[in-house]
C-alpha cells in the first residue's frame, strides 16, 4: 500500500503533464498527497474496522475536501443518500491497493473489490479497472512474478497491445479504466525496479498521479520500495495515515522487502512500519 502512496506523491508533480523525457525527477519539494491516497486510506481504514465503505469515503473526504477530488465525486460525497455514479473512471481503481493487501484468496479479494468500488462507480468499466488492479496486486504481493502478471492480465481485463513508447507517441489526458489501467498495468510490465515503474508511468502522462498509484501497489510486491522513496513519502503525509498503514500492515502479516533486505511484519511492534522506513536513510 505504501507503495501506492508514493505513486500518488510521485506523480502530483506531473498530474496532466504530456511528453515527459529523461531525465525524470521522481522526487521534489512540491510533490504532494491527493485525493488518491485520501481515498486508498478510507479503504484502508474501513476494511479495519468493518466499516461501510460509503461512510469512510465520505469520512475521508471530510477531512481532507481540497485534494483534487472529481467534481461529481465531491458532490457525491456531500450527500448521504446520493447513489452511485455511472462513471467509468478510475477513481475505484486508485484506492484498492489495502484490498490486495488483506486478501487472502483471488476470489475473496475481486468480492471485496466490487463491494468497495459499487457505492461510487457502478459500471462494468470501472468494477473491471478496480478488479484488475486489485488483482494484479495481490498477485504481485503473493507471486512476485512479471509473466504472471501479464498472463493473468491479458486472459482476464485487458489485451495490453501498446507499449510505454506507443503511450508516449500518443499521449491524452484521460480518466477512463480502459485508458489508463492498462497503462498502469504496462508501467510495470517494462519495468525492472520500482523506481522504473514510476519513471514509466510518467512518460505515459496525462492521469500521471492515479497511473503512478495504481502502478505502485503492484511494484511494491514485484520490487518492494526503495528507502529513499518510502522515507520521503512517510514523510509527507499526516500522523493518522501512518497509523492506519502501521496498522494495515500488521494485520496483513506481510513481510516488506526493502532492497532486498527482508523484514517481518509482526504484531508485537506497534510502530512497525515507521521503524522499517527510518532504519534505512536515502
Amino acid at each position: 500500500m505504501i507503495g501506492a502512496i508514493i505513486g500518488d506523491i510521485v506523480g502530483s508533480r506531473y498530474e496532466g503533464s504530456l511528453f515527459q523525457r529523461d531525465p525524470i525527477e521522481l522526487k521534489n519539494p512540491i510533490c504532494h498527497f491527493t485525493d488518491d491516497t485520501v481515498l486508498t486510506m478510507a479503504v484502508a481504514e474501513s476494511l479495519l474496522r468493518s466499516g461501510k465503505p460509503e461512510d469512510s469515503y465520505r469520512s475521508w473526504w471530510h477531512k481532507y475536501p481540497d485534494r483534487g477530488y472529481g467534481g461529481w465525486f465531491s458532490q457525491w460525497a456531500r450527500f448521504p443518500d446520493a447513489p452511485a455514479s455511472a462513471s467509468n473512471s478510475n477513481g475505484g481503481a486508485m484506492r484498492v491497493s489495502p484490498i490486495a493487501m488483506l486478501g487472502t484468496s483471488q476470489d475473496q479479494v475481486i468480492q471485496t473489490c466490487h463491494d468497495y468500488t459499487r457505492p461510487t462507480h457502478n459500471t462494468e468499466e470501472a468494477m473491471r479497472g478496480a478488479e484488475a488492479i486489485a488483482v494484479l496486486t495481490w498477485f504481485a504481493k503473493n507471486d512476485p512474478d512479471k509473466s504472471m502478471l501479464r498472463t493473468v492480465a491479458t486472459t482476464d481485463y485487458y489485451r495490453l497491445e501498446q507499449t510505454v513508447a506507443d503511450y508516449m507517441e500518443d499521449q491524452k489526458f484521460e480518466l477512463r479504466c480502459d485508458d489508463t489501467v492498462p497503462k498502469a498495468i504496462v508501467a510495470v510490465l517494462e519495468a525492472n525496479s520500482f523506481e522504473e515503474a514510476m519513471t514509466n508511468a510518467v512518460k505515459i502522462g496525462g492521469d500521471v498521479d492515479t497511473i503512478a498509484c495504481m502502478a505502485g501497489g503492484m511494484a511494491e510486491g514485484l520490487w518492494g520500495v526503495p528507502p529513499s522513496l518510502g522515507n520521503w513519502a512517510w514523510e509527507l503525509i499526516p500522523q493518522e495515515m501512518k497509523s492506519i498503514l502501521e496498522e494495515l500492515y500488521r494485520k496483513g502479516g506481510h513481510d516488506l522487502v526493502f532492497n532486498g533486505i527482508e523484514h517481518k511484519a509482526s504484531a508485537g511492534k506497534p510502530s512497525l512500519l515507521k521503524q522499517i522506513l527510518s532504519v534505512f536513510v536515502s
